[in-house]
């Protein structure tokens, strides 16, 4: 005769078997955030960043501070203060163009090196007027960040505009 474990013998349906469920997930969830809370504590080495927007996917990015990004890398960045994001907030964006690419802004196109990336928007979302960036080389030490999403506010508007090595915490890798 086999024994069976206790958790074998309740059927999906079984109402304790919902109540077991519902502490099972609050137990792990649990886990995970006090986890996640002592790995905080190692500040000087990296950093969680989690994602509130929808024009990046995923929840919780890990940043490793003082990498130097390459072109598609995903980073987190303090963006300048504007009339739409107040204090020290934290940006995820895809490093898009880097050092002497061209910037273009045409009939509300946005071109980087000729090729056109994304569309911009006279006003957000809230009512408030953008400016898009004005055409340009990127210069040493800025980035040009980006995500596809097309109301994405990122570099393509002035209040973002090009991202300086001073502004960026680092390069950012999806953990969730």
């Amino acid at each position: 005769m086999q024994r069976a474990f206790p958790w074998t013998r309740i059927k999906r349906g079984d109402p304790s078997w919902r109540r077991r469920r519902v502490v099972q997930t609050l137990v792990t969830a649990g886990f995970v955030l006090s986890v996640l809370g002592i790995l905080s504590l190692c500040k000087p080495w990296f950093y969680f960043v989690f994602n509130a927007s929808n024009s990046m996917s995923g929840l919780v990015y890990l940043v490793l501070p003082g990498r130097t990004p390459a072109l598609g890398d995903v980073v987190a960045f303090y963006p300048p203060e504007n009339s739409l994001y107040h204090g020290k907030r934290r940006f995820l964006k895809i490093v898009k163009g880097i050092e002497g690419d061209r910037i273009d802004i045409k009939d509300h196109h946005v071109f980087l090196n000729g090729i056109k990336i994304g569309w911009v928007h006279e006003q957000a979302n809230n009512g408030l007027l953008l400016r898009p960036i004005e055409s340009t080389v990127i210069p040493e030490g800025r980035y040009f960040v980006w995500t596809p999403h097309d109301f994405s506010y990122d570099s393509r508007y002035r209040e973002i505009g090009l991202i300086s090595d001073d502004a960026l915490i680092g390069t950012a890798h999806r953990i969730l």
